[in-house]
This record gives C-alpha cells, sequence and structure tokens, in this order.
C-alpha cells in the first residue's frame, strides 16, 4: 500500500476510534459521582465542597436574606468509589464527614461528624452506542442510610453538630442520555421515599414525604481531555408528616445549577470542579436554605 494511501487509512481508523471514545465517556466523569467508562472496572472519587447559606425561603416562598449577625457554611468532604459488577450493572457508595460553622449575634460554634452515607445500583438497559440513535437508558437504584447526626440529636445551641437528616431514604431514578461525537445531553428524573423515624417528643414518629428531583445537563469537549458541562436541576418535597397527619405548609423545594468542568490530564486521573447557584429571590424556593456551592474532586480509574 502506497505511504499516502496508508496513513489516510490510519487517519481515519484513528479519528472513528476518537469519536467512539469521546461519543462513550463524554459525561462518565464530567460531574458529580457520574459513571463507569466502559473499559474502567472502578473509580475512586475524593473531593471536597463548601457551601455557604446566603438565606432562606418561608413556607409562603419568600426570600430572606441572612441578617447581619448570622452566618452559616459547611465544609463537605467526601469519599465515593464506583465498581463494576457486569457490563451493565454498577455498584456505588459516598462517604461524607461534615463540619459546619455558624455564628449568630455572640455565638459563634462549630460541629463535624460522619455525614449520611448513601448506595446505589445502576442497570444500563440500554448502554451508550448500542443502537444507533436510541439514547442510553440508565436505572438507578438507592438508599440514604442516616450514618449523621440528625437534628433531634443536637448538642449545640445553633445545631451546627447536625451532620446528617436522621432518616433512611429510598431512592428510584431514570437516566437517559444522547452522546455523540464531542458533546452529550442528560436527562434525569428520580424519586426518593423517606422511612418514618423518631420524632422530637418521646413515641412520636415523623416522616419526611416523597420526593420528586430532576436534572437536565449538557456538556461539551472542547479539547481533548477538557469537558465543560451546564447542569439544572430541581427537587420538590411533600409535607412531613408526625404520627402519620401531615403538617401544614411545611411541603420544600428549590431549583438551581451552574457549570462544570472535568479535565482527564492522564487516562487514570480527572480533576473535577463545578459551581451550584441558586436563584435567591421571591417564589424559587420554599421551606429550603439557599446555598451556593463549590467543589472540587480528584477521579482515579482501574481499568
Amino acid at each position: 500500500m502506497r505511504p499516502a494511501l496508508l496513513a489516510a487509512a490510519l487517519a481515519t481508523v484513528l479519528g472513528a476510534a476518537r469519536a467512539e471514545a469521546a461519543a462513550c465517556c463524554l459525561s462518565s466523569s464530567a460531574f458529580g459521582l457520574g459513571r463507569l467508562a466502559s473499559w474502567e472496572q472502578a473509580a475512586v472519587i475524593v473531593g471536597g465542597s463548601v457551601s455557604p447559606v446566603s438565606g432562606s425561603w418561608d413556607d409562603q416562598g419568600a426570600w430572606h436574606a441572612n441578617p447581619a449577625d448570622y452566618s452559616e457554611n459547611e465544609w463537605r468532604t467526601q469519599l465515593s468509589a464506583l465498581v463494576a459488577l457486569h457490563e451493565r450493572l454498577q455498584l456505588s457508595g459516598r462517604l461524607p464527614w461534615v463540619l459546619t460553622q455558624k455564628a449568630a449575634g455572640p455565638l459563634n460554634e462549630s460541629g463535624h461528624g460522619l455525614g449520611d452515607s448513601q448506595l446505589a445500583l445502576r442497570y444500563e438497559p440500554v448502554y451508550q452506542g448500542e443502537y444507533d440513535y436510541l439514547p442510553e437508558l440508565a436505572l438507578n437504584l438507592g438508599a440514604t442510610v442516616p450514618t449523621g447526626r440528625a437534628m433531634t440529636g443536637a448538642q449545640t445551641i445553633l445545631g451546627s453538630d447536625v451532620t446528617g437528616r436522621g432518616a433512611w431514604m429510598l431512592s428510584a431514578s431514570l437516566t437517559a442520555e444522547l452522546a455523540r461525537a464531542f458533546w452529550f445531553v442528560q436527562l434525569g428524573g428520580g424519586l426518593t421515599y423517606a422511612l418514618p423515624m423518631a420524632g422530637d417528643a418521646p413515641g412520636e414518629t415523623q416522616q419526611f414525604g416523597p420526593g420528586v428531583q430532576a436534572t437536565l445537563a449538557g456538556g461539551i469537549e472542547l479539547t481533548r481531555g477538557l469537558v465543560a458541562s451546564l447542569v439544572a436541576r430541581y427537587s420538590w418535597e411533600a409535607e412531613v408528616r408526625v404520627n402519620g397527619q401531615p403538617v401544614a405548609r411545611s411541603r420544600a423545594f428549590d431549583f438551581g445549577g451552574g457549570p462544570a468542568l472535568a479535565w482527564q490530564f492522564i487516562p487514570q486521573l480527572t480533576l473535577q470542579a463545578g459551581l451550584d447557584l441558586g436563584l435567591f429571590t421571591a417564589h424559587t424556593g420554599e421551606n429550603r436554605q439557599g446555598r451556593t456551592a463549590g467543589n472540587l474532586a480528584f477521579r482515579y480509574a482501574y481499568f
């Protein structure tokens, strides 16, 4: 074969392989926990985040900025892992350590401890690139384990030592993703259900309402190994129940999102960074704190 023809053939093969690799792995480590790429056997993610509180929404949806003498910041360090059990089945887990600092007038306190941990299974009935023009579909089943300290167990005046919600939470979600050579679009929707837990008074039970979550994300490969994404999220939760009875005006919701950046500077190692920004104005939330979160993480993959 002539050298020119050989070079052209190699370029075609390498170009096709490059496009296939980009399409199947663009979103695997673009933001959050992500998923395993098709050639990965496992991955470990070590990261941290900081999320200052700017204010809160009341039960009417009115926004209240923090008063001048109040501040609250949360620092969170997380260890996460993903393991391939089968080409269509992945197991993941997340273990956080939470540090909170609060100041209100003359009071200034901090608390820390293990947060609520998470376990999840991801099943892909249709994996990336299996069928032309058909998006990847993934079913996720998970549980949040109340390994943190709930508000009922707080030992500080401002509750700075609270690190979790105190309830077992079951979740199910469906994710659809369409990926092409250098871009992807991902849509996800899920449900959560909390099991009853002990309330504030002896013999009392409390149960968080069922919840709905939705995410929409898109990303593009700016250059080899560097992916920029934009993520939007929505979260809603029904009324809290005490002894089986709903508490009036206790439902909660908020939405927000922000940019994310992932840089795979060697095949095994990816640097992840992102921001989560809320809309701190009236009727963009209810019974929730308004936080601005920034995160940074390293992801190491095993082939």
